[in-house]
């Protein structure tokens, strides 16, 4: 009986030995992934600000192209300065809160 007892308690610990090797392996695993995700967020953030300031390039340049142009009144150019400066107005305020 003692033996059998000694058995189990061998097969036992084996399967402890088991689940904490795999504990250690998950964990290291995890440790990799936070990691990772938390560059590829870094990258993400980059690559977001770099869109947003091509696409404030893009509407000057749009901008400029309308005060070149011949084709395009005046109006049309006041209209897009206003809604530029009501922009502008709108982030001050925000800021300001």
């Amino acid at each position: 009986m003692p033996n059998e007892s000694r058995t189990i308690l061998e097969k036992l610990e084996g399967h402890i030995q088991q689940l904490i090797a795999k504990y250690e392996a998950i964990r290291s695993d995890n440790a990799l992934l936070t990691q990772e995700k938390s560059s590829l967020q870094n990258e993400l953030e980059n690559k977001n600000k770099l869109i947003k300031e091509l696409e404030n390039k893009i509407e000057l340049l749009l901008l400029a192209k309308t005060f070149e142009s011949s084709e395009i009144n005046k109006k049309e150019g006041q209209q897009k300065i206003m809604r530029i400066v009501k922009e502008i107005d709108k982030c001050i305020s925000l800021l300001n809160n």
